[in-house]
């Protein structure tokens, strides 16, 4: 089976952050799952090419490390 692929950038205002908002690959799947509700699981995959580091959201959402 041929698939498409797109890069997609997201952009997230930090107070989401810090209420706990971090991009996963099942959290992508989960938006484009939602986006096309008849599709099998075979026919979709998503994956995080690029995020935050993960330092950085830890630190954002007040975790020390």
């Amino acid at each position: 089976m041929k698939t498409f692929k797109w890069t997609v950038q997201f952009e997230v205002s930090e107070n989401w952050v810090e209420d706990g908002f971090d991009l996963s690959d099942k959290g992508a799947l989960n938006m484009l799952a939602n986006r096309l509700p008849y599709a099998y699981g075979y026919e979709l995959a998503a994956k995080v090419v690029k995020s935050p580091d993960p330092k950085r959201i830890r630190k954002t959402q007040g975790y020390i490390d």
